[in-house]
């Protein structure tokens, strides 16, 4: 599971990124709503750990922007102030938890948890449509107009990211990231070759697809032929 955590109190974010690391996650850290935002531009994470008041743009406006820019990640808000207001402020901005400062880390701990609990009870009956394309997460499966197609679990998880990213152009950098989980690959084709596989399968031909190349960008999946 990947954690970034925006905050800029240094003993904290050290605190929490060395805690998170030993429960095995992990950890990427930032300290402003700028370069928080870069962060989730160039990578997918699937919880944030944010603070209120950070410098820059505030933790409510990077939760607010999230949201607006399709981004559903679980985010745990922190903050010094324990007013119902801000409270009700970060939950109206999206957010999916609260935990006010000071606060013991088991109990941080215990809130990703269940947070982790609730979305794998989510996964078990989602399906997620886009067109003709139909894909049943939990089970690993897969149609198109009805059909079932059968797909490895690296070529599950690539359309998986691109569904899940429909309408956003993803770089070579940012697939390797995510899909392998790796930054970099020797051989830097592997994305095309499996990219073409794809299409292969789900029979749609190179020109007028889905799954459209974006020359010197990438790929974005559309939900247009």
């Amino acid at each position: 599971m990947k954690i970034i955590i925006v905050e800029d109190d240094q003993r904290v974010s050290d605190f929490l990124q060395r805690g998170l690391t030993e429960e095995g996650f992990n950890v990427t850290v930032t300290r402003n709503g700028h370069s928080a935002l870069e962060f989730c531009e160039l990578y997918n994470f699937d919880l944030m750990i944010l603070d209120l008041m950070i410098p820059g743009i505030n933790g409510i406006d990077v939760c607010k922007t999230l949201r607006n820019n399709g981004n559903s990640m679980s985010i745990i808000m922190l903050t010094a102030r324990d007013a119902l207001d801000s409270r009700l402020q970060g939950f109206n901005a999206g957010a999916d938890d609260y935990i006010s400062k000071p606060f013991a880390f088991e109990e941080l701990l215990a809130r990703i948890r269940a947070i982790l609990r609730r979305n794998q009870l989510k996964l078990q009956n989602e399906v997620i449509k886009v067109g003709v394309i139909e894909l049943d997460i939990y089970r690993h499966k897969v149609s198109v107009n009805g059909k079932n197609i059968d797909l490895t679990s690296k070529e599950f998880r690539l359309l998986e990211f691109l569904i899940r990213n429909k309408g956003r152009v993803l770089s070579h950098a940012l697939i390797l990231q995510d899909v392998w989980e790796i930054d970099s690959y020797p051989d830097t084709n592997i994305i095309d070759v499996y990219i073409h596989r794809l299409r292969k399968k789900l029979g749609f031909g190179k020109e007028n697809t889905y799954i459209r190349t974006i020359r010197g960008s990438g790929y974005l999946l559309s939900d247009q032929l």
